[in-house]
Formats: structure tokens, C-alpha cells, sequence
């Protein structure tokens, strides 16, 4: 698919205060940054696989990412990166966020209103 969006498979690891990849449309990860999110690119390199056009091109480079993730220190990382975990999942939370995702629709139903 081709569209941005947040569905469950989004926020369920960000609410559970995981790291992350997305097997999305091109510059899913980016859209998800660019939202307010840490995507912790000092950990994942998400440029690898973010902005491939092909799909398929782009789910084997999303794996090879997870295999260079899985030769890390998961340990290490999951206690250098609660902070940051836990700041995403209050930010997912957060009026902020609803104000990026529902402030378009609400001045788009607005526009609709007054034309």
C-alpha cells in the first residue's frame, strides 16, 4: 500500500514501549519520525529499507536490518533506550499527537461546514 497511516500494528509496539520497523510504503518510518516519534535510528539504520520503491527489495533490506539488530546487545539497548521508550508511549498518548492526526480532519469537516 501506499498510504500513511497508524493502525494497531503501529501502535501496539510503540504503546509497549518496543523499538520498531515497519514493513510500510516507502518513508513509512520517516512519516512516523516526522509525527513527533523516536524511531531510534542510533540503533536502527531505518535509511536502509525507509525509502526503497521496490516492495519486495524493500522487505529483504527491512530483514537484513532486523539481522544486524539481532547481532546487537538487545539487553544493552532495551536499558539505554527506556527513557526514550517510555516517552513515545506518553506521546502516543499525548493532546499533541491528536492534535497532529485530528486537526486536519476537524478543519477539513469545518471547510465542509461553511462552503
Amino acid at each position: 500500500y501506499n498510504e500513511y497511516f497508524l493502525s494497531e500494528k503501529t501502535v501496539k509496539p510503540i504503546a509497549a514501549e518496543q523499538l520498531f520497523l515497519m514493513a510500510g510504503p516507502p518513508g513509512a518510518i520517516k512519516h512516523i519520525e516526522d509525527m513527533g516519534f523516536d524511531v531510534f535510528r542510533d540503533y536502527i539504520d531505518h535509511d536502509y529499507y525507509d525509502h526503497e520503491p521496490d516492495w519486495k527489495l524493500r522487505l529483504l533490506k527491512l530483514l537484513e536490518v532486523v539481522g544486524r539488530l539481532n547481532e546487537q546487545d538487545i539487553p544493552a539497548i532495551y536499558h539505554a533506550t527506556k527513557l526514550r521508550r517510555v516517552a513515545n508511549r506518553t506521546y502516543l498518548a499525548s493532546n499533541t499527537l491528536r492534535d497532529i492526526l485530528f486537526k486536519p480532519l476537524v478543519n477539513w469537516i469545518n471547510n465542509a461546514i461553511i462552503t
